[in-house]
């Protein structure tokens, strides 16, 4: 069996995020981390004029722009920014998750690319020291001089980095980063000084130091401290650990240690220690010498400032007992709670941002003099997200990422007030819900607050968020009564948000249209929706996510004709659109938008006796493009005055006052329009004919004070110019001079930047097919955003490129020497490659008359760009796969739109009875839509996401297709009711916290809660499944046909929601369960409205956490057994059938037909028959080796079945069941086929049919003929196929990314593995990582492992179709293939796979 592995939803949850200058010394940058994705972001800011008035106070927002995503091979653990001795910007240092290496890394600002300096590989079996399993490692800690960093490695290994320091005799080039001793050795028992020859070339050593030799064991935390001549790090450290059961006996075990390092002497003293610290501590944070220096050790129970001594701390509860061996002078805070921070940030050295897991956002004031505190004062800002990472920027801007939760762009205001009044604790802090919170707050508003509420909002989301945030009297709590102090108010206010869906605790399917239980495909396989259950407490959602874009159509018409294209006019009068123009074949249609669309065709003065090409709206002028010439019209007059052209028009491009044509010769001509008096001039464009003739133009006006479109004539109006040669090139308008050229632009190539004139100046004038045919230089989405170039080539290949400003590059007297564009990669669009290359679609440039085939002349430009859309701006690709181009923060987002047809026609529209919409036109059934997108529904985000707020923890979602409805389990956390006799003591103590689970019924239409069940006290929900019941009496002695699977409709089933439950009341009582029955019972007066009925609540000794059906019967795994359960519907009982001992904790159950796959926690899976006759669970094979099991599912592949199995370890295995391969023994072992590393937590699993792709055949040997009969069939046969025979697998992991396992065929594995291989070495890598690595299976244990491989890296073979053609040819010819059959396989597997 062979499987291949791709993402299509990068990860969303924010594991670190830093500030540093790291793509200019100019630029301050957010640099966010998600798993194994780096997103590098620039703080922007408008210029805040002081005069300005209060309703424009909004729109001067600071706010944040992508620059670039970067994936690495390689979870990345942490990282940090540095700048080294002789640079004006930061690098990075990256160490990664199990692998101990820190790859240093800075920002090529030529190629807008990351560039690797060097790569520190410490891993060593002798480091190891025999052992296998470690604490996660350390993140790297920078020393506050620049001197070195460090990092923990293998728990107990310190390794230091040392940075080369300028010296006066070397040049800045030579002084760029670490210098590494040729062998890295332990250099703790070496004492010897650095030899001669090592300090005149300055190379310093690499340093890795045994902390057991030094006394320190189990390292919870370290520091660098301040005030410090040498370097000197902390360590919070227990030597002999204890915990919550051995308090009584042994407690008070953390430790302190400081230790100094003379990196030039080898010698490391420990030159102080305060021991006898709380069990509890786990973090600290260091201190500067104004705020009292030595650090801060946080615990669960207290704060404690420790300065070589320990005398100050905050009691947050009564756990926190003072220890005699030390003089702490506790303070204690008044509102109780546990202190489990999250994310700490300072905003000055004496207030320090401090984040709880719950998400509760504190400031901590330090009142610091000399080497001590005097005071700690904890005051409680507001309810936030609960933040994982916390940045300051400048300007005032505060980040906190989370990954439990959206992550938020914050700007912050200090407000310092003198009170003198004693300050009331009993103030009660309302935690307000973070998301949708309806709830109005009555609040007095600063002047702060009214220049924010007066002005337009940006976001109503983001509005309601910061409103709902806001705490009642500045939340003033924390303080002792009857202090005299000077109280900072800091408030926050919302600047950006950052979508997150993780972590996603299970998936589901949820289908409107397909009968899922019978596997009947119907006509449109993509009214699919995936259901992730996304969240954490009350930021628990539901994310609906679709693959395509789904509009609201809200009116349909059929025409009796087919219209070409259309666009809408604007009312001068109001901001509603006055005209409709089609376009038809041979004429054109007026229509005039009032109540309703009314021809008026000869009542205008438009041309209407031939196609339009292109009409838009000026100041004083409508402009007409036909095919023959342009017709102006007045706008008072609507008198029209006609230009003729010499030539038939082939594309035209209209920015005021200019009016680009493109003849069908392969020339241009420029209408300028004079805006004050009216004045029309017709100049004919000469341009150098050295390239050969325009084959595609595009226009584009740049903002003002644009760095990247900078001249020294000041021109704002520019001219983009595609070549027959393969040449692109940039013209000022209207004098029409080069500003930028790219020969090699027809290569396609990853960097396109401005070549230098003197070595331009080949003549050559070959046509390079394919060539392009259409361009669009637009702004998507902001006009200030950096403008992308979107490129149609003739064989129907998009290839999109993003600008970027290269401030180094040499300046060029009048040319765009800083402008360059860098390659977006997008699999949403890959290249084509079934396509009938006819030689009509060649370019004749020997032709006087018309170069472009007939196809192309008659027709607009496929590229449409909106400007306000439902709210969006963005650009719309017609054709046969209409796409939709949205930006995010910069990042361009590609969204097929749903439909099978061709759609000729698009245009916004935008009327009083549709507003912000948008018209398009079938041209297979000639269908008129007028549409809207949905205002639920998030359309710039990776996918189009709908969330549905829960304010609770989703745990399990079960799809009901019968009715189209979802059951979701959700908990809330909630004061626990304790038993009488276990009452917690009398004091100050946190309360206790227990789930209390309720199961909600919505509706998949519009995903309306219809119904909730409330469960027991103590219940909680750990699994749901849809299971079929039979109303026939079922009879022991005959086995069952399974020719037919289950189907509700042919074989009289009963479909009902199970529900397993286990009650866990502590280790005193015994773990039970429940397993209930749930029938869907329509709700009378109300359509598609059903409500929740209990059947059946079964009590069972044990908790039941998993459900699965075989056949008629419902198997469940109650602690350690697997029973079969059958439901009497006469009796409305649960009997028991048969059971099975299991081993551990089962974690999930999986049936095909009726075979059975568990997995344990502990003991890896089991491969199970369920035998009617007799009602026997047989077992046929297992894994014996030890495997931490987290979820498995089935994995079908025509008559081969595998079983798929990702563990905690992030690997997925397939195994097989095949009692004649010599390694099963006998078949009573399951034989793994194919292993991978993932490198994320995959937790949820859903089986999904493929679609019928026809055969693997070579696209080279079929002949012209058979491509077009190919085609022909694939065009007339309307309806979707899928093969239930070839099933794949979607996937859904803790970090929020999704992707699928898709099986493949030999042939196809046998050519992508060797470009796999190829692509290893061929390619440059990021950060110095080797995907093979990266991929390789990574065992739980030391054991023997022979690596089966077998599965296909998507996320590597996928950029082949994203290199230049060069580079495709170069790898194809290396493997024996050509580039159409590598592309042939990526686009099969693409397409495939492609629903919802």
């Amino acid at each position: 069996m062979y499987a291949c592995y791709k993402q299509f939803h990068p990860p969303t949850a924010v594991s670190f995020s830093l500030s540093a200058h790291f793509t200019s010394s100019k630029d301050e940058n957010l640099i966010l981390i998600k798993n194994n994705v780096m997103e590098i972001y620039v703080v922007k800011k408008h210029e805040n004029n002081p005069e300005e008035d209060e309703v424009n106070f909004k729109k001067n927002w600071k706010y944040l722009v992508l620059i670039k995503t970067f994936e690495l091979f390689g979870v990345i653990d942490s990282i940090v920014a540095v700048t080294l001795p002789g640079r004006t910007k930061d690098v990075l240092l990256i160490n990664f998750e199990d692998e101990a290496k820190v790859s240093v890394v800075e920002f090529d600002e030529k190629r807008n690319d990351l560039r690797t300096c060097s790569l520190h590989y410490f891993e060593d079996d002798f480091l190891k020291e025999g052992r296998t399993r470690f604490v996660y490692n350390q993140p790297i800690k920078l020393d506050p001089h620049n001197r070195f960093a460090s990092v923990i490695i293998y728990d107990s290994k310190l390794v230091i980095l040392p940075f080369k320091q300028v010296s006066e005799n070397h040049s800045q080039e030579e002084n760029f980063l670490f210098q590494i001793n040729k062998s890295s050795t332990t250099a703790v028992n070496n004492n010897n000084l650095i030899n001669e020859n090592e300090m005149k070339s300055e190379v310093q050593r690499q340093i890795i130091i045994d902390l057991n030799d030094l006394g320190l064991r189990n390292i919870k935390d370290y520091c660098f401290l301040n005030g410090y001549n040498e370097p000197t790090i902390l360590f919070l450290h227990e030597n002999e650990q204890t915990w919550s059961g051995r308090l009584a006996v042994k407690n008070n075990t953390s430790t302190v240690t400081a230790v100094s390092f003379d990196l030039y002497k080898n010698y490391y003293p420990i030159i102080w220690s305060v021991g006898s610290l709380p069990h509890d501590s786990y973090k600290i944070v260091p201190l500067e010498e104004t705020a009292g220096g030595g650090v801060l050790v946080f615990g669960m129970n207290s704060i404690i400032h420790v300065n070589q001594c320990a005398t100050w701390g905050l009691s947050l509860n009564d756990f926190a007992v003072s220890n005699p061996n030390l003089s702490i002078n506790f303070k204690i805070y008044e509102n109780y709670l546990f202190f489990d921070v999250g994310a700490t940030a300072f905003i000055s050295n004496d207030k320090l941002l401090v984040s709880l897991k719950d998400g509760e956002l504190y400031v901590l004031f330090l009142e610091g003099g000399g080497s001590r505190i005097n005071n700690l004062q904890l005051k409680k800002l507001t309810s936030t997200t609960p933040a994982s990472c916390m940045t300051i920027l400048p300007n005032s801007l505060l980040f906190l990422g989370s990954r439990l939760g959206d992550s938020v762009l914050y700007e912050y205001y200090e407000k310092r007030e003198r009170s003198s009044e004693e300050v009331d604790n009993n103030n009660t802090v309302n935690d307000d819900e973070l998301y949708n919170s309806t709830d109005k707050k009555k609040r007095k508003l600063t002047t702060t607050d009214k220049e924010s509420n007066n002005g337009d909002s940006v976001d109503d989301f983001l509005m309601a968020l910061e409103q709902d945030n806001d705490v009642p009297n500045g939340g003033n709590n924390g303080f002792l009564k009857g202090s005299k102090i000077e109280s900072t108010k800091i408030e926050l206010r919302i600047r950006n948000s950052f979508m997150n869906i993780s972590p996603i605790s299970q998936l589901a399917v949820v289908d409107t249209t397909l009968d899922t239980s019978g596997y009947q495909s119907k006509l449109n396989d993509n009214n699919l929706e995936v259901v992730a259950c996304s969240g954490s407490g009350r930021h628990g959602c539901l994310s609906v996510l679709n693959r395509n874009l789904r509009p609201e159509v809200q009116s349909d018409t059929t025409l009796p004709f087919k219209i070409k294209q259309m666009w809408t006019i604007q009312s001068l009068e109001s901001d509603f659109d006055e005209y409709l123009i089609l376009s038809l074949e041979n004429n054109t249609k007026v229509l005039e938008s009032k109540k309703a669309l009314d021809e008026v065709t000869s009542k205008t003065t438009f041309v209407t006796d031939e196609p339009t090409l292109n009409i838009s709206r000026l100041t004083n002028y409508i402009v007409q493009v036909t095919r023959t010439g342009v017709r102006l019209l007045d706008n008072a007059t609507k008198k029209p005055t006609d230009k003729k052209t010499r030539r038939d028009i082939k594309s035209s491009a209209i920015l005021e006052p200019y009016i680009l044509l493109h003849l069908v010769d392969g020339t241009l001509q420029l209408i300028i329009v004079n805006p004050g008096s009216g004045t029309i001039k017709l100049q004919k464009v000469a341009l150098p004919e050295k390239n050969g003739k325009v084959a595609a133009i595009s226009m584009y006006k740049a903002p003002e004070n644009s760095d990247l479109f900078q001249t020294t004539n000041g021109n704002k109006y520019f001219c983009c110019v595609y070549w027959t040669n393969g040449t692109f090139e940039i013209f000022t308008v209207p004098d029409f001079v080069s500003v930028f050229s790219f020969s090699q632009f027809y290569q396609f190539h990853s960097t396109v930047f401005d070549e230098d004139i003197n070595e331009n100046q080949s003549e050559e004038t070959e046509v390079k097919n394919p060539y392009v045919s259409e361009m669009i230089l637009r702004s998507i989405g902001d006009e200030d955003e950096l403008p992308h170039l979107l490129i149609l080539l003739s064989d129907g290949t998009l290839h999109m490129y993003r600008s970027f400003i290269c401030n180094t590059a040499k300046p060029k007297e009048n040319r765009l020497f800083k402008l360059r564009f860098t390659k977006v990669a997008q699999d949403s669009f890959l290249p084509t490659i079934n396509i009938d290359k006819k030689e009509e679609t060649k370019l004749d440039i020997t032709s006087t008359k018309s170069i472009f085939p007939t196809s192309e002349i008659q027709s607009r430009s496929k590229f449409i760009p909106f400007s306000s859309i439902g709210g969006y701006g963005g650009v719309f690709f017609s054709g046969d796969k209409p796409f939709w181009f949205f930006t995010e923060y910069g990042h361009l987002r590609l969204h097929p739109m749903l439909q099978d047809k061709t759609v000729t026609g698009f245009t916004p529209y935008h009327n009083a009875n549709c507003h912000h919409g948008f018209i398009y036109f079938l041209e297979k059934d000639s269908k008129f839509k007028i549409c809207t997108l949905s205002e639920t529904t998030k359309y710039n985000a990776f996918l189009p996401t709908r969330r549905v707020m829960l304010k609770a923890t989703p745990n399990v979602i079960a799809f009901h297709q019968e009715t189209k409805s979802c059951l979701v389990c959700t908990a809330v956390a909630m004061k626990a009711i304790l038993p009488e006799d276990r009452q917690l003591p009398i004091g100050r103590f946190p309360p206790a916290i227990e789930q209390k689970h309720t199961a909600i019924l919505f509706s998949g239409h519009d995903w309306v809660e219809m119904d909730k069940f409330e469960f027991e006290l103590h219940e909680c929900v750990l699994a749901s499944k849809v299971v079929y019941l039979s109303k026939e009496e079922y009879n022991d002695d005959t086995d069952i046909s399974f020719e037919e699977p289950l189907n509700s409709k042919k074989q009289d089933l009963v479909s009902v929601i199970a529900v397993g439950t286990a009650f866990v009341q502590g280790e005193r009582e015994l773990c039970r369960g429940r397993l209930l029955l749930f029938d869907l019972e329509p709700v009378l007066g109300k359509a598609n409205h059903y409500k929740l009925s209990l059947m059946n609540a079964t009590n069972v000794k044990g908790p039941i956490t998993s459900i699965a059906q075989v056949d008629r019967y419902i198997l469940v795994s109650v602690g350690n057994r697997l029973y079969t359960y059958y439901y009497d519907m006469k009796d409305k009982r649960m009997n028991i059938t048969s059971f099975y001992d299991t081993h551990f904790y089962t974690v999930g159950i999986n049936t095909v037909r009726n075979f059975i796959l568990y997995g344990d926690i502990y003991k890896s899976v089991s491969f199970l028959r369920w035998k009617e006759k007799g009602h026997r669970l047989i077992l046929l094979a297992k894994d014996n080796k030890p495997l931490q099991v987290l979820s498995s599912e089935f994995l079908i592949n025509g008559h081969h079945l595998g079983a798929v199995v990702a563990d905690t370890n992030r690997n997925i295995q397939i195994f097989a069941y095949d009692p004649k391969d010599p390694e099963s023994n006998d078949g009573r072992n399951l034989v793994p086929v194919c292993d991978f590393r993932v490198g994320a937590l995959i937790n949820s699993w859903v089986r999904m049919k493929m679609r019928d792709i026809p055969g693997e055949s070579t696209v080279s040997v079929l002949s012209e003929n058979e491509k077009r009969r190919q085609q022909q069939q694939q065009h007339s046969s309307s309806r979707v196929k899928t093969n239930p025979n070839q099933q794949f697998l979607l996937f859904g992991c803790l970090d929020g990314a999704i992707g699928y396992l898709a099986p493949i065929n030999e042939s196809t594995y046998r050519r992508l593995s060797v470009l796999q291989t190829k692509m290893y070495t061929q390619l440059e890598h990021l950060a110095g990582l080797h995907p093979k690595a990266y991929r390789l299976y990574k065992p739980f244990e030391r054991t023997e492992h022979n690596y089966k491989k077998k599965v296909i890296d998507g996320q590597l073979v996928w950029l082949y179709a994203h290199l230049n053609t060069i580079a495709q040819k170069d790898l194809a010819r290396q493997i024996g293939t050509n580039a159409e059959n590598i592309l042939r396989n990526i686009q099969e597997l693409y397409q495939s796979t492609f629903f919802f």
